[in-house]
């Protein structure tokens, strides 16, 4: 981590002092956009500086929370720009990016040192996993030098764009999820429990904090609630697990003891176990159980190279010794440890709850106990009870999805309330960094500043804004006001439904009245709102009025549609994003969701209206959580990263020839932008199937490698060894 800190670092201060960062990369449409450009930034904090409202007119729409961070050290404008000056400038990115890398660190640490602590507390390793250990203590490591030094971080932070402040706060929020919410004792004690619930109330807090920070700079990442609140609600997978000691465990516990990957705290379904999440003291006995006896039994599997000097040894002596009279008692004992499998060659059962030893042996079912209890079976002296007890444990077992919620509602409220109380405390810090420039004067001379109807120019606070005209001042004069109300007040209302009119019976004077006012405050406070900061940054975001090209697939419908489809453009471009997060946390939320905040913070690089390089930046640095487990099947290795460089290359080429020679239209630049999106989509698909597999594979319900390629290796394997 600290190496890759100070190469970080220097590559950052290298860009900065050369100027390519403020000359080159601040154009550049691939890295600022209208959500974040470093442009907008510093437009902002001069008109701040001059007493004016930022938000007055069109030229800024960045957050007041960045405009108070990254101001502080762009310091007084001196207009000649100095090697000096634009280093300080890289400070806050510097520094939200060192933070954002040490948090991942953290997280990916947690992550994989559950299985060492696990192979601790056993009293010895499984044979062969020294290697697979060694490789997860280096994956933290990665997490840090992937994100420091893959170019689209480097090339947002030495922008100055404003990428770095949502990326610390995605990353806060999985830290607090992931590493904060475990970090209380173990719940078995008579002290853990509180602590427990500690640790998991700061968790909470701490993602809603991070989750609220994101939303401030980028209002789409409200999406990642539903996954932190998988997260708060079950754990983390397992993702440190190799896929072959993955199934072994599968075929262990049969899928009985839910889903048979349990992680760092997830096995699935852990919300509907208990109202704060925790286990009873009779499911933690037989868990540990479960787990010791997968323990053992993985100790004394064979390595697959032992198993293969076995099998060729033994091969060797049944040949010498075929006229041999030895003992058929000595010849099975000899050839039992032979009928082993290796961990590549284990078939998986049919079904999840018949699980198999290597001898053919069946455990017996989990409702073994139960049958026990009501004095045996039918046939024993039982009579009927027991047979009604174990068919009604069966039916339980069977039902029980039936009885689960579908989403962990509790989590979600929680969290997503106390998001928007951190929300609403940052839209207050914001009023009040702008209330300097939000007192209501004459108009002020710049152009394109946005005034009411008396040319007053509006507060840039929303809290100021709203309250002027709702509760402080009556609403301006509107020319013709008097005879609207008088229309009111004397004909009929006219209560409208689209393309129906349903007229109302008159109302009295007096309400009328008081209804033609209420219009009149309502009408005055939504122009005032608009004017202000939150109307300025997010009115943006949603109504997509920037039509600047950038690597998203939006700007260009925005750009070519006419007014009347306008609005089914801005539908599309929102509810595609906000429909995919459900259907994903139906599926993966109980079972795995880290794998459901990775493949939702793919799907925001792709769907958000204005997206940057630096979201696939923050994306490139998570994929290493699910690289133990899903890096050895992935089947577009080497396509992905050759399709993306020659994208980087074609990409800028066809903007040069739109813009600058003028031999290309916008066609060709937006044919680059829709192939980054199709690159964009092939790899969220191979994260989201991968996922998929994974779990099956978890689960019992897909075998790790086919028959056929399995017969096909122990030939291969018999044909060396002769």
């Amino acid at each position: 981590m600290l190496y890759a800190a100070l190469a970080g670092v220097a590559a950052r201060l290298a860009l900065a002092f050369t100027g390519v960062g403020r000359d080159v990369l601040a154009w550049r449409v691939e890295v600022a956009t209208a959500a974040n450009s470093p442009l907008e930034l510093r437009e902002g904090l001069a008109l701040y500086r001059l007493g004016v409202s930022p938000y007055a007119g069109s030229s800024c729409r960045t957050p007041p929370l960045a405009l108070w961070l990254y101001g502080a050290a762009h310091g007084p404008a001196s207009g000649v720009p100095s090697p000096t000056a634009e280093l300080v400038h890289a400070l806050p990115n510097i520094a939200l990016d060192l933070l954002t890398a040490m948090l991942l660190s953290r997280v990916a640490k947690q992550l994989f040192s559950y299985q060492g602590r696990k192979q601790a507390n056993s009293g010895g390793g499984v044979a062969g996993t020294t290697t697979s250990s060694g490789s997860a203590s280096l994956l933290p490591g990665l997490v840090a030098w992937v994100y420091l030094l893959n170019p689209f971080s480097l090339m947002a932070a030495a922008a100055g764009t404003t990428s770095p402040l949502e990326a610390a706060g995605v990353a806060a929020a999985l830290y607090g999820a992931v590493v904060v919410a475990a970090a209380g004792p173990a719940p078995a004690s008579s002290s853990g429990s509180s602590g427990s619930g500690g640790s998991r109330w700061r968790g909470l807090a701490l993602a809603a904090l991070g989750l609220a920070v994101a939303t401030h700079a980028a209002l789409h990442c409200v999406v990642l609630l539903l996954p932190l609140a998988c997260l708060l609600a079950v754990g983390p997978e397992d993702v440190a697990t190799p896929l072959r000691r993955l199934c072994v465990r599968s075929t262990l516990s049969g899928g009985a003891a839910g889903g048979g990957c349990g992680g760092g705290g997830g096995g699935g379904g852990r919300w509907v176990l208990d109202t704060d999440g925790a286990l009873s003291q009779g499911e933690e006995e037989q868990q540990e159980e479960v787990e010791a006896r997968k323990d053992a039994w993985l100790r004394s599997l064979p390595t697959e190279e032992q198993l293969m000097q076995r099998q060729a040894g033994g091969a060797q002596e049944a040949q010498g010794s075929a006229g041999a009279s030895a003992a058929p008692e000595l010849a099975e004992a000899e050839q039992e440890p032979l009928r082993r499998p290796g961990l590549a060659k284990l078939k998986l059962p049919d079904t999840p709850t018949t699980p198999i030893t290597p001898g053919g042996r069946e455990f017996p079912p989990p409702s073994a106990g139960a049958r026990e209890d009501g004095g045996g079976p039918a046939g024993a002296g039982g009579g009927s009870g027991g047979g009604g007890k174990h068919a009604k444990a069966e039916f339980d077992a069977l039902t029980r999805w039936l009885r689960q919620p579908l989403l962990p509602w509790r989590q979600l409220v929680r969290c997503g309330g106390l998001a928007f109380l951190f929300w609403l405390l940052l839209a207050l810090v914001s009023d009040v960094y702008l209330l300097p420039v939000s007192s209501s004067g004459p108009p002020s001379s710049i152009g394109g500043s946005r005034r009411d109807a008396t040319g007053v120019q509006a507060p840039a606070a929303c809290a100021v804004a709203l309250a002027g005209p709702l509760l402080l001042q009556p609403p301006p004069a509107m020319p013709g006001a008097d005879a609207a109300a008088a229309t009111v007040v004397a004909g009929a209302m006219v209560l409208r439904l689209g393309p129906l009119e349903l007229p109302l019976p008159p109302l009295p004077p007096a309400a009328a009245a008081a209804l033609a006012a209420a219009r009149a405050r309502l009408a005055a406070a939504g122009a005032a709102a608009a004017g202000c900061w939150a109307g300025r940054v997010y009115g943006s975001q949603v109504l997509l009025d920037d039509v600047a090209p950038n690597v998203g697939q939006w700007w260009y419908l925005a750009m070519e549609a006419f007014d009347d489809a306008k609005p089914y453009v801005r539908i599309l471009a929102h509810s595609l994003l906000l429909a995919m997060a459900p259907p994903l946390a139906l599926r993966l939320g109980r079972r795995r969701p880290l794998a459901l905040f990775i493949v939702l913070q793919l799907a925001l690089g792709l769907l958000r209206p204005y997206p940057s390089v630096a979201d696939l930046g923050l994306s490139l640095a998570l994929l290493p959580l699910l690289a133990r487990q899903q890096g050895a099947a992935l089947r577009l290795g080497l396509l992905l990263p050759a399709s993306l460089l020659l994208l980087a290359v074609l990409g800028p080429a066809m903007l040069r020839m739109w813009l600058h020679y003028e031999s290309a239209n916008s066609n060709f630049f937006y044919s680059i932008t829709l192939l980054y999106g199709v690159w964009q989509v092939l790899l969220l698909g191979q994260a989201l199937g991968l996922t998929l597999r994974v779990d099956r594979i978890a689960r019992g319900k897909e075998a790790l490698e086919p028959e056929a390629q399995v017969q096909v290796q122990v030939q291969q394997a018999a044909a060396h060894a002769s």
